[in-house]
């Protein structure tokens, strides 16, 4: 991930890029739209899952491509925290 000014003399605006970015943009637009049950409100990534495993009980939503990355992602539903 790359944050920061981007932009030229007349037009400096401060912004982030990178697959992160874009991953977390594709859960969010996931996220308005899920009709299953969702109490949190969260969606991660398995990068993120994997380190919030055990900390957090999840459930999987589903297995899908997301626009502009190749491999398959899965996504996981944030239900509760680990006591």
């Amino acid at each position: 991930m790359v944050a920061g000014s981007i932009g030229g003399y007349q037009r400096l605006n401060y912004s982030v890029l990178g697959d992160a970015v874009n991953i977390a943009a594709r859960l969010e637009q996931i996220n308005k739209n899920m009709k299953e049950v969702n109490p949190h409100h969260i969606l991660v990534s398995e990068t993120t899952y994997q380190l919030i495993k055990q900390h957090f009980s999840t459930q999987k939503v589903q297995q899908m491509q997301l626009r502009g990355r190749q491999q398959l992602t899965m996504i996981y539903s944030i239900t509760s925290r680990n006591a």
